[in-house]
Protein backbone atom coordinates (compact mmCIF):
# COMPACT_ATOMS: atom_id res chain seq x y z
CA UNK A 1 0.00 0.00 0.00
CA UNK A 2 1.18 3.80 -0.97
CA UNK A 3 2.81 5.69 2.02
CA UNK A 4 0.66 7.86 3.61
CA UNK A 5 3.07 10.82 2.51
CA UNK A 6 1.86 10.02 -0.95
CA UNK A 7 -1.60 10.19 -0.34
CA UNK A 8 -4.05 13.10 -0.69
CA UNK A 9 -7.62 13.44 0.51
CA UNK A 10 -9.44 14.59 -2.50
CA UNK A 11 -12.99 14.64 -1.10
CA UNK A 12 -15.34 12.82 1.75
CA UNK A 13 -18.49 11.86 1.32
CA UNK A 14 -21.41 11.13 4.09
CA UNK A 15 -23.70 8.73 2.31
CA UNK A 16 -26.16 8.22 5.29
CA UNK A 17 -25.97 8.95 9.20
CA UNK A 18 -23.57 5.56 9.42
CA UNK A 19 -21.41 5.33 5.87
CA UNK A 20 -18.90 7.37 5.23
CA UNK A 21 -16.75 7.52 2.18
CA UNK A 22 -13.15 9.33 1.88
CA UNK A 23 -11.56 9.56 -1.78
CA UNK A 24 -7.69 9.52 -1.75
CA UNK A 25 -5.20 10.35 -4.17
CA UNK A 26 -1.97 8.59 -4.79
CA UNK A 27 0.46 11.21 -6.49
CA UNK A 28 2.75 8.06 -7.20
CA UNK A 29 0.69 5.71 -8.83
CA UNK A 30 -1.84 8.48 -9.64
CA UNK A 31 -4.45 5.93 -8.76
CA UNK A 32 -7.55 6.42 -6.41
CA UNK A 33 -8.07 4.44 -3.52
CA UNK A 34 -11.48 4.69 -1.62
CA UNK A 35 -11.71 4.07 2.28
CA UNK A 36 -15.23 3.63 4.14
CA UNK A 37 -16.38 3.49 7.87
CA UNK A 38 -19.65 2.09 8.30
CA UNK A 39 -21.58 0.90 11.43
CA UNK A 40 -24.33 -2.17 10.81
CA UNK A 41 -26.52 -1.62 13.84
CA UNK A 42 -27.73 -4.88 16.18
CA UNK A 43 -25.89 -7.28 15.40
CA UNK A 44 -22.24 -8.99 16.17
CA UNK A 45 -18.93 -9.34 14.62
CA UNK A 46 -19.73 -13.14 14.05
CA UNK A 47 -23.34 -12.34 12.28
CA UNK A 48 -21.25 -9.72 10.06
CA UNK A 49 -18.38 -12.48 9.26
CA UNK A 50 -20.46 -15.08 8.20
CA UNK A 51 -22.64 -13.00 5.99
CA UNK A 52 -19.05 -11.98 4.21
CA UNK A 53 -16.32 -14.71 4.16
CA UNK A 54 -16.40 -16.41 0.72
CA UNK A 55 -16.62 -19.79 2.63
CA UNK A 56 -19.88 -19.04 4.07
CA UNK A 57 -22.88 -19.17 1.62
CA UNK A 58 -24.70 -16.32 2.70
CA UNK A 59 -22.19 -13.66 0.71
CA UNK A 60 -24.03 -14.11 -3.01
CA UNK A 61 -27.32 -14.38 -1.26
CA UNK A 62 -27.75 -10.92 -0.24
CA UNK A 63 -24.81 -9.23 -2.26
CA UNK A 64 -26.34 -7.83 -5.19
CA UNK A 65 -23.54 -6.75 -7.11
CA UNK A 66 -22.29 -9.78 -6.65
CA UNK A 67 -22.25 -12.49 -9.56
CA UNK A 68 -20.09 -15.11 -7.84
CA UNK A 69 -17.49 -15.53 -5.31
CA UNK A 70 -15.22 -19.12 -5.07
CA UNK A 71 -12.71 -20.20 -3.22
CA UNK A 72 -9.94 -21.07 -6.07
CA UNK A 73 -7.16 -22.26 -3.62
CA UNK A 74 -6.31 -22.84 0.20
CA UNK A 75 -2.47 -22.27 0.90
CA UNK A 76 -2.43 -22.44 4.58
CA UNK A 77 -5.63 -22.53 7.38
CA UNK A 78 -6.37 -18.45 7.06
CA UNK A 79 -4.81 -18.00 3.67
CA UNK A 80 -6.91 -18.09 0.58
CA UNK A 81 -7.17 -17.55 -2.95
CA UNK A 82 -10.71 -16.06 -3.57
CA UNK A 83 -12.21 -15.61 -7.10
CA UNK A 84 -14.70 -12.65 -6.93
CA UNK A 85 -16.90 -12.21 -10.33
CA UNK A 86 -19.16 -8.64 -10.36
CA UNK A 87 -22.12 -8.24 -12.17
CA UNK A 88 -22.13 -6.18 -15.20
CA UNK A 89 -23.40 -2.21 -14.38
CA UNK A 90 -25.13 0.52 -16.54
CA UNK A 91 -27.45 -1.89 -18.41
CA UNK A 92 -24.33 -3.74 -19.70
CA UNK A 93 -22.42 -0.82 -20.85
CA UNK A 94 -19.40 -1.94 -18.28
CA UNK A 95 -19.39 -6.10 -18.31
CA UNK A 96 -18.61 -8.07 -16.16
CA UNK A 97 -15.11 -7.89 -13.55
CA UNK A 98 -13.39 -10.93 -12.05
CA UNK A 99 -10.45 -11.00 -9.30
CA UNK A 100 -8.00 -13.51 -8.36
CA UNK A 101 -7.22 -12.68 -4.74
CA UNK A 102 -4.53 -14.15 -2.48
CA UNK A 103 -6.25 -13.45 1.06
CA UNK A 104 -5.20 -13.62 4.44
CA UNK A 105 -8.45 -13.65 7.31
CA UNK A 106 -7.14 -12.69 10.55
CA UNK A 107 -8.48 -12.67 14.33
CA UNK A 108 -6.57 -9.81 16.43
CA UNK A 109 -6.25 -10.39 20.31
CA UNK A 110 -9.72 -7.74 20.64
CA UNK A 111 -11.96 -10.45 18.69
CA UNK A 112 -11.51 -7.75 15.64
CA UNK A 113 -11.41 -9.20 12.36
CA UNK A 114 -9.41 -8.28 8.95
CA UNK A 115 -8.73 -9.47 5.53
CA UNK A 116 -5.89 -8.03 3.76
CA UNK A 117 -5.94 -8.97 -0.25
CA UNK A 118 -3.64 -8.63 -3.54
CA UNK A 119 -4.20 -10.03 -7.16
CA UNK A 120 -2.25 -12.61 -8.19
CA UNK A 121 -1.95 -14.69 -11.18
CA UNK A 122 -3.14 -18.54 -10.21
CA UNK A 123 -3.05 -21.20 -13.19
CA UNK A 124 -6.59 -22.91 -12.41
CA UNK A 125 -8.21 -19.02 -13.23
CA UNK A 126 -7.30 -18.27 -17.02
CA UNK A 127 -9.00 -14.96 -18.50
CA UNK A 128 -12.37 -15.84 -19.36
CA UNK A 129 -12.90 -13.51 -22.85
CA UNK A 130 -16.57 -12.25 -21.75
CA UNK A 131 -15.15 -11.15 -18.50
CA UNK A 132 -12.70 -8.51 -17.73
CA UNK A 133 -9.55 -9.24 -15.40
CA UNK A 134 -9.07 -6.14 -12.81
CA UNK A 135 -6.48 -5.50 -10.70
CA UNK A 136 -6.85 -5.37 -6.62
CA UNK A 137 -3.91 -3.50 -5.20
CA UNK A 138 -2.92 -4.05 -1.75
CA UNK A 139 -6.47 -3.59 0.38
CA UNK A 140 -7.98 -4.61 3.71
CA UNK A 141 -11.23 -5.01 5.13
CA UNK A 142 -11.87 -4.74 8.88
CA UNK A 143 -14.93 -5.29 11.12
CA UNK A 144 -15.32 -4.67 14.97
CA UNK A 145 -17.66 -4.25 17.47
CA UNK A 146 -18.94 -0.80 18.58
CA UNK A 147 -20.20 0.42 22.02
CA UNK A 148 -23.69 0.11 21.24
CA UNK A 149 -24.18 -3.49 20.33
CA UNK A 150 -23.45 -3.19 16.53
CA UNK A 151 -20.72 -3.58 14.14
CA UNK A 152 -18.28 -0.91 12.57
CA UNK A 153 -17.15 -2.60 8.71
CA UNK A 154 -14.12 -0.50 7.50
CA UNK A 155 -12.13 -0.87 4.22
CA UNK A 156 -9.31 0.81 2.43
CA UNK A 157 -9.97 -0.20 -1.46
CA UNK A 158 -7.62 -0.12 -4.03
CA UNK A 159 -8.22 -1.62 -8.07
CA UNK A 160 -7.44 -1.35 -11.22
CA UNK A 161 -10.86 -1.80 -12.88
CA UNK A 162 -9.86 -0.70 -16.43
CA UNK A 163 -12.51 1.47 -17.00
CA UNK A 164 -10.73 3.56 -19.26
CA UNK A 165 -13.25 4.22 -22.10
CA UNK A 166 -15.92 5.26 -18.84
CA UNK A 167 -16.79 9.27 -18.58
CA UNK A 168 -14.80 10.33 -16.22
CA UNK A 169 -17.83 12.03 -14.30
CA UNK A 170 -18.79 8.36 -14.13
CA UNK A 171 -15.97 7.07 -13.20
CA UNK A 172 -16.41 9.67 -10.15
CA UNK A 173 -19.33 8.25 -8.91
CA UNK A 174 -19.08 4.46 -10.00
CA UNK A 175 -16.78 3.10 -7.02
CA UNK A 176 -18.62 5.52 -3.95
CA UNK A 177 -21.83 3.74 -5.41
CA UNK A 178 -20.95 0.90 -5.58
CA UNK A 179 -19.87 1.00 -2.06
CA UNK A 180 -22.68 2.87 -0.62
CA UNK A 181 -24.75 -0.17 -2.51
CA UNK A 182 -22.91 -2.93 -0.45
CA UNK A 183 -23.15 -1.39 2.84
CA UNK A 184 -26.90 -1.32 2.31
CA UNK A 185 -27.05 -4.71 1.06
CA UNK A 186 -25.65 -5.76 4.35
CA UNK A 187 -27.89 -4.00 6.79
CA UNK A 188 -31.28 -5.09 4.62
CA UNK A 189 -29.99 -8.76 4.88
CA UNK A 190 -30.06 -8.15 8.60
CA UNK A 191 -34.05 -7.65 7.86
CA UNK A 192 -34.25 -11.07 6.67
CA UNK A 193 -34.47 -14.35 7.53
CA UNK A 194 -30.95 -16.20 6.88
CA UNK A 195 -30.02 -19.53 7.42
CA UNK A 196 -27.19 -19.19 9.45
CA UNK A 197 -24.97 -22.28 9.65
CA UNK A 198 -23.22 -20.78 13.81
CA UNK A 199 -21.12 -23.57 13.44
CA UNK A 200 -19.51 -23.75 9.98
CA UNK A 201 -15.68 -22.86 10.11
CA UNK A 202 -14.44 -19.38 8.03
CA UNK A 203 -11.21 -19.57 8.21
CA UNK A 204 -8.77 -17.37 10.08
CA UNK A 205 -12.32 -15.60 11.13
CA UNK A 206 -14.41 -18.27 13.02
CA UNK A 207 -13.59 -21.82 14.15
CA UNK A 208 -15.68 -24.77 14.27
CA UNK A 209 -16.38 -26.11 17.91
CA UNK A 210 -14.81 -28.95 18.70
CA UNK A 211 -17.65 -31.66 18.36
CA UNK A 212 -17.72 -30.30 14.99
CA UNK A 213 -13.94 -30.86 14.24
CA UNK A 214 -13.78 -34.24 15.81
Amino acid sequence: MPNAAALRLSSTKNVSKDCVIYRLQCDITDNTIFRFKATVPKCSVDDVCRRIHPCSTLRPVWDSQLQSIEVIDELSANVLVIRHVIKSRLLGIISERDTIDLCKFSTETDGSKRAVMCSIVHPACPRVPSIVRAHTHPSMFGIKATDDDGVEVEAILHAEMHLNSVPTKVLETLMPRGIAKFHDDLKKSFQKAQPLKGDRALPGWLFARSSERA
